[in-house]
């Protein structure tokens, strides 16, 4: 929005205002509404005030002095990474647990958004710290909500997509909105709103949203609906094997361990594909594909207790994180020298902190994969992570993924 009149447009639309009922909020005639919002006009500066409390936004934000913006919301995003940073996902030694945090940054966005209502980028951020709170709360019993707590979450989420669906242009932000919705009325159990919403996707979208779906609603009908739509899934994404494959094993693993066989069979079947490729595909994405089918299958084999099989597949995880890491700084590290390497973007002036930054991203990502071996289980203290060798392993990665001193 760069005139005063698009920043009016879009404000009132935002409050879900006429231009009718904001002529009568200040008391003039709505033919002077339209004048502003179509520059033609401007109010005097009398009104200003009157006008940012009808519209409740500040006098700053109606005058377009909002060059603080885009520093704020940066900041935000660099404390957020901070404190998933040492949540006890990503850090071993730490004990701050990921649903705390996660909610507390929703609850800080959501009073960011009220100064910048028309950052879409923001509004797609709490969007997704607000619906990946409710599905803690709900699905996973990992946050403790009260009613009204996950009312006043879903009401502001939902309203947060429906402003980036009516009125951000780009149709990436759209797609992303849509996706979060379908997952949101999910959580709350709306899986018939949440089906509707698929109709308009991409056909490829559509099939792995409807198994997003079926995947939370897990009734038993569901079940074999989610074999079906991965085999689809399959027959269209032979450009990207890893998706389809994920999806296929895990339809099947749901059956528990009459099937579990064949989930199994299928992700040693894609591990084997992606070794037999190694020589044409690059080192970081091998083995972000290694990290993932292994933690996969350490998920299988902890659901059957077998405690020994799974730290097998959590060992190989932790290798693999390692071998990603390794790979991205020592691409990191050469980007001076040579611009073709993935993670260079074209440039030869990634400077020491830009390093340390983009290290800490990879660290905190493969600590997922390790977490997730086990996090299925539904509890921290389980036999996995007081097992000896879970420990030995920690141990691995903390030494050889160093980021200081480089």
């Amino acid at each position: 929005m760069n005139s005063f009149g698009e920043r009016i447009r879009a404000l009132r639309k935002l409050k879900g205002l006429s231009q009718v009922e904001l002529a009568d909020m200040m008391g003039v005639v709505v033919q002077t509404v339209s004048r502003w919002e179509c520059d033609t006009g401007m109010p005097d500066i009398v009104q200003i005030v009157p006008l940012a409390k009808a519209l409740g936004v500040t006098t700053d934000l109606i005058l377009g002095m909002n060059i603080s913006e885009s520093e704020e919301i940066s900041a935000f995003g660099e404390e957020t990474n901070k404190k998933y940073m040492h949540t006890a996902w990503n850090d071993f030694n730490s004990d701050e647990p990921y649903e705390k945090i996660t909610y507390e940054r929703y609850n800080k966005c959501r009073e960011l958004a009220k100064r910048y209502p028309t950052n879409y980028d923001l509004l797609l951020t709490c969007s997704s710290l607000g619906t990946e709170a409710l599905e803690l709360a709900l699905r996973f019993h990992r946050l403790s909500l009260k009613e009204k707590e996950v009312t006043s979450i879903f009401n502001d989420t939902e309203r947060k997509l429906h402003n980036v669906l009516n009125y951000d242009p780009r149709l990436s932000s759209k797609t992303m909105a849509k996706r979060m919705l379908i997952r949101l009325y999910c959580h709350m159990g709306d899986y018939e709103q949440a089906d509707l919403l698929t109709e308009d996707l991409e056909e490829e979208d559509k099939l792995k949203m409807k198994f997003s779906i079926a995947d939370i609603r897990n009734n038993e009908e569901d079940k074999e609906e989610k074999i079906k739509l991965a085999k689809r899934i399959y027959g269209m994404s032979l450009y990207n094997v890893y998706d389809a494959l994920y999806a296929l094993g895990r339809a099947y693993s749901v059956f528990g361990k009459p099937r579990r066989e064949s989930a199994v069979k299928i992700y040693e079947a894609a591990s084997e594909i992606f070794k037999a490729a190694e020589p044409t595909v690059d080192p970081f994405h091998l083995s972000e594909v290694k990290c993932s089918f292994n933690m996969l299958l350490a998920k299988e084999y902890i659901r059957d207790g077998d405690v020994e099989r799974c730290l097998d597949y959590v060992e190989k995880v932790v290798d693999a994180s390692i071998e990603n890491f390794n790979s991205v700084k020592a691409n990191l590290l050469n980007c001076s020298e040579n611009t073709e390497f993935y993670d260079c973007e074209n440039r030869s002036d990634i400077g020491k902190d830009e390093i340390t930054m983009r290290l800490k991203n990879t660290r905190e990502q493969n600590m997922w994969y390790i977490i997730a071996c086990w996090e299925e289980c539904g509890s921290e203290d389980n036999p996995v992570t007081r097992h000896e060798r879970y420990k030995k392993y920690m141990g691995k990665y903390d030494r050889e993924t160093v980021i200081d001193g480089l």
